[in-house]
């Protein structure tokens, strides 16, 4: 789904000079401890300062409305708040209690914020650690998007050196969420700001130290979706959404199951779901996608038998193919 876009705005750096090291990459994960120290925390600061910025600053051939851009915004700062704490809240259950002399190099340097796609991953292994971010790069309206195909590279690279399985990558997103960000205007009519969509698909799997359990490796895409008709979107889609929204005078996210039920009703009735799921499993380059970030982490569970889910509607498979080293290479 992801695709290049020549932007007429520089790129922020996306680490600050102070930070700069052969460890760094653009993919980097969080800390596992983002308040260990001064030093941390002053890192993490200035990689979001720089972070935001892409938000705020979209590239001008791209004619961004400002109420979308705001929109994206507001949804990375609150996605950023949850990630960091979720990936902070995982480490500390299993750093709690353990004696900092017994601690592995690569566990320190996940604490730290230090840590390579190969330590976090060799932190997952040796630990009991029940999940935790290898890696994520922010990209939004495709700025920083080369850097996709070298941190597959590098998690796939890793995941075959710790004696893990990668996963065939024909396989279909599972997992597909989206999500309508919208209000109530002046004359108390709903208005569609856009979509949030967030979709998955299975990297792979190492395994762990504890008896018959693996850690999956995932990858989660996150892409934002203009609905103006300036960008291409289905106007009577976006139009039949804004409709049925309407029809609910408190219908206001409230993160309970009620919620997910009325809105997946909605977004089935209007066709809106079939039409972002088709552009979603077919990797389609549309002018409307933003694309925001790509993460990967890991998870310990059971061992069980790998399944894989083919997708016959794949043009690009996750991901632009020209940004596939192997088709790069040929």
């Amino acid at each position: 789904m992801y695709h290049l876009i020549k932007s007429e705005m520089p790129r922020p750096l996306e680490y600050s000079a102070e930070v700069q090291s052969d460890r760094f990459r653009p993919w980097s994960p969080v800390p596992g401890n983002p308040f260990l120290n001064d030093e941390v925390k002053e890192r993490q600061r200035a990689v979001n300062e720089r972070i935001d910025q892409l938000f705020m600053l979209p590239p001008k051939d791209q004619f961004v409305p400002d109420s979308f851009r705001d929109m994206l915004f507001d949804d990375h700062v609150i996605s950023f708040q949850r990630r960091n704490m979720l990936n902070f809240n995982r480490f500390s259950e299993w750093r709690v209690g353990v004696d900092p002399s017994q601690m592995s190099q690569e566990s320190c340097r996940v604490e730290d914020g230090s840590a390579t796609v190969m330590d976090t991953l060799t932190h997952l292994h040796i630990t009991s650690t029940e999940s935790g971010e290898v890696g994520k790069t922010t990209h939004p309206y495709s700025q920083g998007i080369e850097h996709i195909a070298d941190f597959r590279q590098e998690v796939t690279d890793s995941i075959t050196a710790l004696g893990g399985i990668v996963t065939p990558s024909i396989q279909g997103y599972r997992s597909i969420d989206i999500t309508p960000k919208y209000y109530r205007d002046d004359d108390n009519k709903i208005v569609v700001l856009g979509l949030i969509a967030n979709y998955k698909h299975d990297i792979g799997t190492i395994p762990a130290t504890q008896k018959d359990q693996l850690v999956t490796i995932v990858e989660r895409q996150i892409a934002g979706y203009r609905v103006d008709e300036a960008a291409g979107f289905d106007q009577d889609i976006a139009a039949n959404l804004a409709t049925e929204l309407d029809k609910f005078d408190n219908f206001v996210y409230d993160n309970t199951t009620e919620y997910d039920i009325v809105l997946a009703k909605i977004l089935e009735s209007t066709g809106c779901r079939d039409y972002v799921e088709r552009i979603i499993q077919s990797d389609a380059l549309e002018p409307f996608v933003v694309p925001v970030s790509t993460t990967i982490y890991g998870f310990r569970g059971q061992q069980k038998q790998p399944t894989v889910t083919l997708n016959p509607k794949a043009i690009n498979v996750h991901g632009m193919v020209f940004l596939d080293p192997a088709v790069k290479a040929q």
